[in-house]
């Protein structure tokens, strides 16, 4: 190493873990002294050689750091060690980015953090607090001052370390996200897991009266994560931003009375707050562009999203998770958030006047009319939603307002038949998601419009009926290819069938009806649950596909050519498989069902039979037994593709001989993963030497391993037999087996000193082979 180029030695050095050697490598030589200087990126695990060491003393050694991981250790019981090891930072001249699942560590970023720009405060380690809310009520009623920040902070410093305190920086005082905005103000980036918004009857610890309020505050911030919202977080929060909104129009006191009435509902969904508009320049988060909400399954203020649109009236990102959400949602942010492009709904009930899909994407992504000829509305670029449904709004006046909003854009759902219309303007939405939305899955007719309106999809996914293509419609088949042109990906979950479906005229409506739908773009393709093998799909596509996922097919796939074949001629349906894949990179095949082996493996003869270029592959079948994996599929596939770099399979048995066979193969073989029971056999000193060592020694690239076993029979790592202690003390008459329980602790201890060896084999096989990252053994 000492003849490379000073920048690669960087680079190598920059990738290992931080362990205990790691403070000793500037002592090597120069040139490792030299490449340390320049490290940028440094992660960190809290460990006892690393609280040793002095977290401040270790950053300062790196003059021109730019980014600081410090992570929870593996298996680490002392959840109190992470926060000690925050303590030590002392911060860094040079430093943009921090993430630390303790907060402990803003001593350092308010302290000595000039340049940071990015600061991320993952989930805290979990801590016993008997007086949790004890300890909250004495921080709502103290006070919040800046001017004693640093103060407060060194008070903290020598008293205690865990997060539930009652000092000014006490129960999520250091995740208070007023705090870090006024404190840190070139902050780009802020995602505060469980965060705080200062206290009700004050603002930024100053007058109560918000024309006092700090001007600029979060005025560069560009994205803002806030995930475990609590209540009166979420209320501070709106509070705060309504209040600037106030103070910027007309300059107005607003009286603590006033603010707490408006507080004082008993469904937080009625919170109402009139506000003018302001003016854009000067709203308080006047640059901020991504904003998501995790509101704990909360009740979202009614105008909250007016309130956020005047606070941030350049958010171009809004996502909503584990929220209760108000009926005027969709309407107001149709109406308020005109430089919205995305917006992500997940695990939400949404209010609508229909439950059509379709027009529910319609009315969100279509563009509003502009008074102004110079300027256009450009409407959302991406919607998507997971886990959501839709309710139903039956009160008139909700339907009065939809047809008014409707009546300023340039598009109406009733204008859409199954015939194109080309005097419509054209929608600018690119991608939507619509995933896990119970019964009320996309059925064909959902599927026509939305591909007929939206002509510029480049990314599909939705859930689907199982009868959603009918492939015997050739005006449907038509439509598909036009809307699909454009995507780059394509992902289709389809539903369970009520019933088999009726195939006793398909073949011969598939003689004279050309099925196949060409995508020239399309990189990734992933189908799920179809009935029948969809190769109407994926034939007339494999000269594109990069990415390939074939989830649960019904049953075991038959070749079917997709194209119509003259009169006289039968269609080729057998054992063909498909012609080779010049792109394919990943593909993933999972089966479920008893015949769940069978088909994954079917499936793998017909595609991967000629794949180049594929390095990625996952061959998973969902079943309560395993099965062998022959060995002549893993030796073609070794001819078929060369440059495989990632092998996953669950619930197939590895051939006896497997290893062995690898050894001269796939040397660029990164990740192998064997997962289920039985499927790698047993481990045996001879095993190990005979199979496991030359593979090992002939891929020094594999950085992750993970395994299977049956049993473990390597000396020093015996397993405890909880059948054959119970026999044991049993004889000795120290445990009567009427009195014994299989659930008690003596079962959970034995299995937990199973787990224990289990982790302490992967410790031993990492440190052997020491090329390795992570090693993972499972037992049966």
């Amino acid at each position: 190493m000492d003849r490379l180029p000073l920048e690669l030695v960087t680079n190598i050095l920059s990738r290992l873990d931080f362990e205990e050697q790691f403070p000793h490598l500037p002592t090597v030589n120069s040139i490792w002294y030299a490449a340390l200087k320049d490290i940028k990126l440094l992660v960190v695990k809290a460990s006892p050689s690393l609280k040793q060491a002095d977290l401040g003393k270790v950053v300062a050694l790196f003059p021109l750091l730019q980014e600081l991981h410090l992570k929870t250790a593996d298996y680490m019981q002392d959840t109190a060690l992470v926060h000690q090891i925050a303590q030590q930072f002392k911060g860094h001249s040079n430093l943009r980015l921090i993430v630390s699942s303790s907060d402990m560590i803003i001593k350092g970023v308010l302290k000595g953090c000039p340049k940071l720009e990015s600061v991320i405060l993952t989930a805290e380690p979990i801590m016993q607090s008997h007086n949790e809310d004890q300890v909250y009520e004495t921080q709502l009623n103290q006070e919040m001052n800046l001017g004693s920040v640093t103060t407060n902070l060194e008070s903290t410093s020598t008293s205690n370390f865990r997060s539930y305190d009652s000092t000014p920086l006490g129960p999520r005082g250091r995740r208070n996200i007023g705090l870090l905005l006024a404190a840190l103000p070139k902050l780009k980036n802020l995602d505060v897991d469980g965060p705080s918004f200062w206290r009700r009857h004050c603002l930024f610890g100053q007058s109560s009266d918000a024309v006092h309020a700090p001007r600029r505050i979060g005025h560069h911030l560009e994205s803002l994560k806030l995930t475990s919202v609590n209540s009166w977080t979420m209320i501070n929060f709106l509070s705060w931003l309504d209040s600037y909104n106030r103070n910027i129009t007309d300059n107005s006191r607003v009286a603590i009375s006033d603010v707490d009435k408006e507080f004082k509902v008993h469904d937080a969904s009625e919170f109402k707050i009139n506000i003018p508009q302001p003016i854009n320049d000067q709203a308080p988060l006047f640059n901020l562009r991504h904003l998501y909400l995790d509101i704990d399954y909360l009740y979202l203020p009614a105008n909250a999203i007016k309130v956020l649109s005047q606070g941030s009236p350049n958010l171009q990102s809004l996502k909503i998770k584990f929220g209760i959400l108000p009926h005027n949602l969709i309407f107001d942010i149709k109406t308020y958030m005109s430089s919205l492009k995305s917006l992500t709904l997940s695990k939400c009930d949404v209010w609508f006047v229909s439950q059509n899909w379709a027009h529910f994407c319609i009315f969100l992504a279509s563009r509003k009319i502009s008074t102004n000829v110079n300027t256009t509305s450009q409407g959302l670029e991406t919607l998507s939603f997971n886990m959501c449904t839709i309710q139903i709004l039956e009160e008139p006046r909700w339907h009065e307002e939809y047809q008014q909003l409707m009546s300023h854009t340039h598009h109406h759902p009733d204008s859409y038949t199954r015939t194109p219309q080309p005097h419509i303007p054209s929608f600018g939405l690119k991608q939507l998601k619509i995933f896990d939305t119970g019964h009320s899955r996309v059925d064909s007719s959902v599927l026509h419009t939305l591909i007929v309106t939206f002509p510029e999809l480049t990314v599909l996914r939705l859930d689907v009926t199982c009868d959603c293509f009918p492939i015997q419609d050739a005006f449907f088949l038509e439509s598909l290819r036009r809307g699909f042109a454009n995507l780059r990906t394509l992902e289709l979950r389809a539903g369970k069938p009520q019933h088999l479906p009726d195939t006793s005229d398909s073949l011969v409506d598939s003689a004279i009806i050309d099925q196949s739908i060409r995508m020239p773009y399309l990189k990734r393709l992933s189908l799920w649950c179809f009935t029948s093998f969809p190769h109407f799909l994926l034939r007339p596509n494999v000269d594109t596909i990069e990415e390939l996922v074939i989830n649960y097919p019904a049953i075991i796939p038959a070749f079917q050519d997709t194209h119509p074949v003259q009169h006289g001629h039968s269609s080729t349906q057998g054992s063909e498989k498909y012609s080779q894949l010049s792109r394919l990179k990943t593909l993933e095949i999972r089966g479920l069902s008893n015949a769940a082996h069978a088909i994954c493996l079917a499936v793998l003869d017909m595609i991967a039979s000629n794949a180049p270029n594929l390095t990625s592959l996952s061959l998973i079948a969902l079943c309560r037994v395993t099965a062998s994996l022959p060995l002549r599929h893993l030796l073609h596939l070794t001819t078929s593709s060369p440059n495989l770099t990632t092998l996953h399979t669950s619930g197939f048995i590895f051939p006896d001989d497997g290893f062995i066979c690898l050894c001269n193969v796939w040397p660029n073989l990164s990740s192998l993963e064997i997962i289920g029971a039985h499927c790698a056999g047993t481990l045996t000193p001879e095993w190990e030497k005979q199979s496991l060592d030359p593979f090992m020694a002939s891929h020094r690239k594999l950085y992750r391993l993970t395994l299977g076993i049956s049993q473990l029979a390597i000396p020093g790592f015996e397993l405890l037999n909880a059948s054959a202690l119970i026999s044991q003390l049993t004889s000795r008459g120290n445990l009567m087996m009427s009195d014994f329980d299989f659930d008690s602790d003596f079962m959970h201890t034995v299995q937990a000193a199973n787990m224990a060896t289990y982790k302490r084999l992967g410790a031993y096989m990492r440190a052997k082979y020491f090329w390795m990252r992570e090693c993972i053994i499972h037992g049966p």
